[in-house]
């Protein structure tokens, strides 16, 4: 339909000099509304409404009684739509132009982690149960957006033909249109996006959704940026993204053990959303699980043989540890060490059995099993001098 730039180089042509001026600072928003037919011919036509944006100065102006500026550029519009004859006009409304929205010059999550997030979803539908153009008018006016194809209008018939009717393309390919500039916009609108894709609407699976989260802020915490649980809709956790409080903490960066990582990750999640009995006993049951996973990362049977030479079986990490820091934490001067994993093990047991649990308990068990984590990751090599600096 009719741009800015049309109607103020046809407002100029026609001598209407004030009302092409005023016109450079609105903006056109195009709503088909139907298709109409000619009663008893053959001419089919599309009818329209169109959203004058304007800013507050001009809306005062062409609102003022006896303006006529107003009815010049809606006239103007109407003969533009309509000279192709395929087009009528409808109706034609003045409405607040929307304020830009005021960001920094350099986004603070950078393209390197907005990308690293989008190779780790690999094959995950990021808009879950919905068709892609029922999420994204979740987030955007697609009727406002343009469209890629010449055959429609606005992105919302290009989305709806491309990735709907006919599943054309890539899955990822909202990252990179350049009309949602997902890879190198405003922070704000990056973490709006994540958030929705783990919505209870769009993912109603709570376990699928946690996952999720935790891989966003394994790549966020670099950036300063966290998603956290906001509210609940029928028991299901709604996310809100927030900076987050920067801690003096060594090698926090992931171990390169995914399972581990993903583990912690929803570890630190589920303990600061924790508010119940049954959650803290969860916490505790995640680090049951992280402490087995870390084992299993590096336990060898033929390096590592157990101390009581009773064989571990998958999940005994006590025992995995145990023959682990054996090894490669011999003699004397590192029995505290060896100690520590053990008792963290049995911290986390104990807890996820607890009935009587508290923020406290899950707190005290969260810090030894992430302890113990941190120090087989030193001790097998995935945490080096580079780390500190």
């Amino acid at each position: 339909m009719v741009e800015t730039e049309q109607l103020v180089r046809w407002l100029n042509d026609s001598g209407e000099a004030e009302a092409a001026q005023l016109s450079k600072s609105c903006s056109l928003n195009w709503i088909w509304v139907t298709l109409a037919s000619e009663l008893g011919g053959d001419r089919d036509w599309d009818i329209w409404d169109v959203n004058i944006e304007a800013p507050a100065t001009i809306l005062k102006l062409v609102r003022a009684n006896g303006s006529v500026v107003g009815k010049t550029i809606e006239d103007a519009l109407r003969e533009l739509a309509e000279a192709g004859g395929s087009a009528s006009l409808r109706d034609a409304r003045w409405v607040p132009k929307p304020a830009p929205a005021q960001t920094s010059s350099e986004p603070e999550i950078t393209e390197v982690t907005r990308r690293e997030i989008v190779d780790r979803l690999g094959p995950r539908d990021w808009a879950g149960r919905l068709q892609e153009d029922d999420f994204l008018s979740r987030l955007y006016d697609l009727n406002a957006l343009p469209s890629e194809d010449k055959r429609f209008q606005t992105a919302a018939g290009d989305i709806w033909q491309h990735r709907v009717n006919n599943n054309d393309g890539e899955g990822d390919w909202v990252f990179y249109d350049r009309r949602f500039n997902l890879l190198r916009g405003a922070d704000e609108d990056f973490l709006r996006f994540l958030c929705e894709t783990v919505h209870p609407v769009v993912r109603p699976d709570t376990a699928e959704a946690l996952e999720l989260v935790g891989l966003y802020n394994e790549q966020l915490h670099s950036d300063g940026w966290e998603l956290v649980r906001s509210s609940e809709i029928s028991g299901r956790p709604v996310f809100r993204a927030q900076q987050r409080t920067r801690e003096a903490e060594i090698f926090d960066e992931p171990t390169g053990w995914p399972r581990v990582d993903r583990q912690t990750g929803e570890l630190r999640l589920r303990l600061r959303e924790a508010s119940t009995e049954e959650q803290f006993q969860s916490v505790g049951h995640l680090c049951r699980e992280a402490l087995i996973s870390v084992a299993q990362a590096v336990y060898d049977r033929q390096r590592y043989p157990p101390l009581d030479g009773i064989e571990p079986s998958g999940t005994d990490a006590k025992r995995m540890l145990d023959a682990y820091l054996s090894v490669e934490l011999a003699g004397g001067d590192h029995a505290a060490a060896r100690k520590h994993a053990k008792a963290a093990f049995d911290l986390a047991n104990e807890l996820q059995h607890k009935r009587t649990a508290i923020f406290r308990d899950a707190a005290l068990c969260a810090e030894a099993a992430l302890s113990v984590i941190r120090i087989v990751a030193i001790v097998s090599g995935r945490r080096e001098r580079s780390g500190l600096d």
